[in-house]
């Protein structure tokens, strides 16, 4: 499968999978610097080989990850065990149905996964996370705008055709409007925070205006609902 491929391709592996924390990280904790005790169990779907899973650890979360790269996942064990912090991890295809009870998160976190996975494998997960988390908790979403300017050049914004095979890792992904990247959670969660973020980044080394949409969605369950 292509992101096996390119977890087994050095140069890919850099790029896709990575070691440092991305963004999301820090956003989340902006976004609930006066509640953390509220949120300590959280999920990181789509987890690779765990960047952003161990961060949390080390902030005294209790991190679990879930991805479906093997590979990726003993990595993630192995280098959570050479550094001292209590993870745990999952492999598990996100479009089959979650190895996890009802209601057993606070919080998910959401790192550039729904753009590689099909509109309707997107509302599989929304209803998943809608399942596992609890009422009233939270999932933060970080995913690419179609007004970046790195894969905004692999796009068709006339026609509407937000979907391509990124020439530089071989990945189907879709880049999303603000409408688009919510839709599947809508009647299920509501939309707390949502942030078209820009900045300048390299790409291979080029430099590009880069824009991701940052979004908090809350979980609404009604009374008796599983």
């Amino acid at each position: 499968m292509a992101w096996t491929a390119a977890f087994l391709d050095r140069r890919k592996k850099k790029w896709l999978f990575g070691y440092k924390q991305t963004r999301i990280v820090d956003l989340m904790l902006s976004y609930i610097h006066d509640r953390k005790d509220d949120f300590r169990k959280i999920l990181d779907v789509g987890c690779g080989s765990g960047r952003n899973t161990i961060a949390l650890a080390k902030l005294g979360f209790e991190a679990y990850g879930i991805d479906f790269v093997a590979p990726a996942i003993n990595e993630l064990n192995r280098r959570a065990h050479r550094e001292g912090v209590k993870v745990r991890s999952i492999v598990h295809d996100l479009t089959e149905p979650w190895p996890f009870d009802n209601d057993c998160f606070d919080a998910a976190i959401i790192n550039v996964v729904l753009d590689s996975i099909s509109r309707k494998d997107r509302f599989f997960v929304a209803k998943e996370l809608h399942r596992v988390i609890r009422n009233r908790g939270l999932v933060f979403i970080y995913e690419p705008s179609v007004n970046d300017g790195y894969y905004g050049q692999f796009i068709d914004k006339r026609k509407k055709k937000f979907t391509f095979i990124c020439p530089d890792d071989g990945i189907k992904r879709e880049v999303f409007t603000k409408e688009s990247l919510i839709q599947p959670f809508q009647g299920m969660f509501k939309v707390k925070f949502i942030q078209e973020r820009r900045y300048e980044g390299k790409m291979f080394w080029r430099k590009y205006e880069r824009a991701w949409w940052f979004s908090v969605l809350e979980n609404i369950k009604e009374d008796g609902e599983i």
